[in-house]
């Protein structure tokens, strides 16, 4: 199916998109609150007749998807898990900003710039952090297993509607405010039970382990782009740069050379392809 319009989770997402997707038609929208808003708009876009699909980034709420980009499906809308569209193979759409072969055309003119030294100090800021990403990984981890907060409700299950009937005193009325605390503690405390915490970590840790991060792609992969920009920065101030600068500076390149900056994106390029794919012959 072609998709006609693209929802995503950024201002900047929107920009860079919507200069590569220029020529094929589809429209790309930025949705405020995305990650949370944006499989509810693709649903509702689809009832009004559009071919909607959205892409996010894929941070540590998914798996690395064998190439390109991966499918994100929900539950909630319909008999069984729904694909409203897809997240990065990279971290996050910065991680592409920060590619050395995005980085060479946006910078090589400048006097400082030095492809293998921006290799070189890309793979040593992520190989050293490795451990940073394995404590984010196991923050994210843990709080999957959390009870969110509305599950500490205000309308204790054992109330139903008694309280209509039979007013609770205020004895009875702190019973359940006590019953209702203890409920969610318990749920509390046994996510975050240090034993499973650290079997959690030891999982993570163990994984950052085994990536490559001499390969600049793989540290691509794995490193979040926003946090690596920041790794970079006491070696960007050196040279007189910044990670702001860096990035900014990417994205103009990118959205004044959109067919040049695809040719050099793998991901990019799948994008495309599986937004607008050939007819078959």
């Amino acid at each position: 199916m072609r998709v006609t319009q693209l929802l995503v989770e950024g201002r900047r997402d929107r920009a860079l998109l919507a200069a590569v997707l220029r020529t094929t038609g589809v429209h790309v929208e930025h949705v405020v609150d995305g990650r949370t808003r944006l499989p509810q708009r693709v649903i509702y876009q689809q009832s009004l007749g559009v071919a909607a699909k959205c892409l996010r980034d894929r941070d540590f709420d998914f798996a690395v998807p064998g190439a390109g980009l991966g499918p994100w499906t929900v539950s909630g809308f319909g008999p069984g898990p729904v694909l409203v569209g897809w997240f990065w193979r990279r971290f996050e759409l910065e991680n592409y900003l920060l590619d050395p072969t995005i980085q060479a055309a946006a910078c090589g003119r400048l006097r400082w710039w030095d492809e293998a030294a921006y290799r070189t100090a890309l793979t040593a800021a992520c190989h050293e952090r490795r451990y940073h990403v394995a404590a984010r990984q196991t923050l994210v981890t843990l709080r999957t297993k959390l009870p969110p907060g509305y599950l500490l409700s205000d309308r204790p299950p054992e109330w139903e509607e008694s309280w209509i009937d039979a007013p609770p005193t205020a004895a009875e009325a702190q019973t359940a405010v006590d019953r209702a605390v203890a409920r969610y503690a318990e749920a509390v405390a046994s996510g975050t039970d240090r034993t499973l915490v650290g079997a959690d970590w030891g999982r993570a840790a163990e994984a950052v382990d085994t990536v490559d991060w001499d390969d600049a792609e793989q540290a691509l992969v794995h490193f979040p782009g926003k946090d690596l920009a920041q790794a970079l920065g006491s070696w960007l101030r050196e040279r007189g740069e910044s990670p702001e600068r860096l990035l900014d500076r990417a994205s103009t390149w990118i959205q004044d050379h959109p067919a040049e900056a695809l040719s050099l994106l793998r991901d990019w390029q799948l994008l495309v392809h599986t937004l607008s794919p050939e007819p078959a012959p």
